[in-house]
C-alpha cells in the first residue's frame, strides 16, 4: 500500500468517528441508543462516501 493511500484511509476513519462524535455533542444527544445510532448512521456515511470516491478515481 502506497503512503498516501494509507494517510487517506487513516483520514477518512478518524474523521468518521469524529464528525459524529461532533455532531452528538453539538445536538446535546444525551440518551444511548441515540447516541449509537447517530455513531453508526453518521459514521458510515462519513466513511463509505470518501471511500468510493477514491475507488472510483483509483480505477481511472
Amino acid at each position: 500500500m502506497e503512503l498516501k493511500r494509507f494517510i487517506q484511509l487513516f483520514l477518512v476513519y478518524t474523521l468518521s468517528i469524529f464528525i459524529p462524535l461532533l455532531l452528538i455533542s453539538w445536538l446535546n444527544i444525551t440518551r444511548f441508543l441515540s447516541m449509537l445510532m447517530v455513531l453508526v448512521l453518521v459514521g458510515y456515511f462519513v466513511m463509505t462516501v470518501p471511500l468510493t470516491m477514491m475507488t472510483l478515481k483509483k480505477k481511472k
